[in-house]
C-alpha cells in the first residue's frame, strides 16, 4: 500500500467504526457492511493503530460483546471475530486490547455450538493473545483448554484445522500452557487428529509433539502414552508424507537423544 492509499484509508476508519455504535436492528445491514469493510482494513497492519484508541476501541468492544440479533451467528458476529483475529496478529496492539477486556469477551464467545468456522476463529484470536504473559495467566486461570479440547472430536473439520493451527501458537508460547494442555487430555486429542489421515493434521500434530518434546517431563509423558509408536505408524507409513512433517518427527527424535531417552 502506498502512502496516499494509506492516508485515504486512515480517514475512513473512524467514521466506519462509529457506524458500529448503533444497536438498532433496522440498521443491521448498514452496520454489517461497515464491519466487513473494517475487517478488510485490519488485514493491513499499518492501519491497526487507528483501531485501538478511544473512543474507537470501546465502540469495537461493545459491538463484539453485544452484537445485534444475539441469538444468531449473524454476519456481524462473524466479521467482528475476524476483525479481532486480524488485530491480534499484531503484537504492538495486544496491550491495548488486553486492557479493554477483549480476551475475556472471547472467552465468553468460546462455544463449539456456533456455526462452522466461528469456534475455530475465536480459538485463533485467543491463541494470538497468548504471546502476552498476562493472557497466558488468564488462559490458565479461566481453564480455557478444556473448552477448546473437549469438543475437538465433535466439531467440523474446518474448525479442527483452525484449532490445531492455534494450538501450535499456544504450545510455543509457554511451558505452563504446555502443562495445562497435557493435564486436560491434549495428547489424546493430538493422537486422534493423527488418525484422520490428513496432511495438515499430520504436520501440525507432529509440530505440537515436537514442541512438547523440548521438555524432558513432557517427553516422558509422550513415551509413557506410547505416542511415538502412533506417530511412526500414522505418519511414516504414509506414502505422500511431506518434508515439514518429517522435520518435526526428526526434532522429536533429536530431543529423545538429547534427553537420553533412547
Amino acid at each position: 500500500m502506498n502512502d496516499t492509499e494509506n492516508k485515504t484509508e486512515k480517514w475512513k476508519v473512524k467514521p466506519l467504526i462509529h457506524l458500529l455504535d448503533n444497536n438498532l436492528v433496522q440498521k443491521s445491514t448498514l452496520i454489517q457492511s461497515a464491519c466487513i469493510t473494517l475487517c478488510n482494513m485490519t488485514s493491513k497492519p499499518g492501519l491497526h493503530k487507528h483501531f485501538v484508541h478511544e473512543p474507537e476501541i470501546s465502540t469495537i468492544r461493545n459491538c463484539l460483546a453485544n452484537p445485534i440479533e444475539k441469538s444468531k451467528d449473524n454476519e456481524l458476529t462473524r466479521f467482528m471475530i475476524k476483525l479481532i483475529c486480524n488485530l491480534t496478529k499484531n503484537p504492538d496492539v495486544l496491550p491495548n486490547l488486553l486492557s479493554k477486556g477483549f480476551l475475556e469477551i472471547l472467552f465468553e464467545l468460546l462455544t463449539h455450538e456456533r456455526e462452522k468456522e466461528l469456534f475455530g476463529s475465536v480459538v485463533t484470536a485467543i491463541a494470538n493473545f497468548s504471546v502476552e504473559k498476562q493472557a497466558q495467566e488468564k488462559i490458565i486461570e479461566k481453564k480455557i483448554f478444556p473448552k477448546i479440547l473437549e469438543p475437538l472430536t465433535q466439531i467440523h473439520e474446518v474448525d479442527q484445522k483452525l484449532i490445531i493451527i492455534a494450538l501450535t501458537s499456544l504450545l510455543y508460547n509457554r511451558n505452563e500452557l504446555q502443562k495445562e494442555f497435557i493435564a486436560h487430555g491434549g495428547i489424546s486429542k493430538l493422537l486422534y487428529l493423527l488418525q484422520q489421515k490428513d496432511k495438515i493434521f499430520y504436520q501440525l500434530s507432529c509440530k505440537c509433539f515436537s514442541l512438547l518434546s523440548e521438555s524432558e517431563e513432557n517427553l516422558q509423558i509422550m513415551i509413557d502414552q506410547e505416542c511415538l509408536n502412533t506417530i511412526l505408524i500414522s505418519c511414516l507409513r504414509t506414502k505422500d508424507i511431506d518434508l515439514e512433517t518429517l522435520k518435526e518427527i526428526t526434532k522429536i527424535f533429536i530431543n529423545l537423544i538429547l534427553w537420553r531417552k533412547v
